[in-house]
């Protein structure tokens, strides 16, 4: 049953395949050198399943539900990057941006350049010396109903994500499809890995520039081809391995 409904979830809608995408390829950022991003999901509208889509590509490696894979984004800081820095190259899913809205000053760049950054700031211990310096290298996940870059958004920030606005609804059943994830998950994580680790790193990152140089010929940046070149490689890996009913 997972393999065929999530093939179906897969074939509902595009954007719902690039959050698969998105989640795939975090394990591929430290492989081919390319920096953490953030692939955002945004509607002003209720009902656009933009949540349960997130939760879907999540259940790539293991369990999606509200509070497990997907966490709100209401907690601190400092709770935020500890968590990448545990995932470190597994994806951060995050439901609701807004709830953070009033830890940040007049946008979210300084949010954006943290998380994207993958290295925590240095920390004292209270009894001498220094904590051990944190680091991840994973995708972020998010959704909330605005926009997480803005007019007054520098462009290192906006180089750093991939947002998209969700006008349509994502999928058929939001609700069924939130039970039927919850329910099947973690199967087609462990196949990406064992086939990461099967297969030769300059096969991958021959692939990544391929991918690399054909996004800086388009009208983008260095960042987002990064981020688009790792997304290309995870469709590629999930066609291939795990979504293989002509998707």
């Amino acid at each position: 049953i997972h393999h065929k409904a999530h093939c179906h979830i897969l074939q509902e809608n595009k954007v719902v395949r690039m959050a698969f995408a998105a989640s795939a390829s975090s394990v591929i950022l430290e492989i081919v050198h390319a920096l953490p991003y953030v692939f955002h999901l945004w509607s002003c509208q209720s009902g656009t399943c933009k949540t349960v889509a997130v939760m879907a590509a999540m259940s790539i490696w293991g369990n999606p539900a509200l509070g497990q894979l997907v966490k709100t984004l209401d907690g601190t800081k400092v709770g935020i990057t500890q968590l990448a820095a545990f995932l470190h190259s597994l994806p951060f899913a995050g439901d609701e941006l807004q709830t953070i809205k009033n830890q940040w000053t007049t946008n979210y760049d300084q949010f954006i350049y943290k998380v994207t950054e993958g290295i925590d700031r240095i920390r004292g211990r209270a009894s001498g010396g220094i904590q051990e310096t944190k680091t991840w290298r994973n995708s972020f996940l998010f959704t909330g109903e605005e926009p997480i870059t803005k007019a007054n958004s520098r462009s290192g920030s906006k180089n750093r994500v991939i947002e998209i606005e969700v006008s349509d609804k994502l999928m058929k059943d939001g609700n069924a499809t939130a039970t039927l994830v919850s329910e099947n998950y973690g199967f087609a994580g462990p196949k990406i890995v064992r086939y990461l680790q099967e297969t030769d790193t300059q096969v991958i990152r021959d692939e990544y520039k391929q991918y690399f140089d054909e996004m800086c010929q388009l009208d983008t940046t260095e960042k987002q081809a990064m981020a688009m070149a790792c997304l290309l490689i995870a469709d590629r890996i999930l066609a291939e391995l795990v979504f293989t009913d002509d998707v």
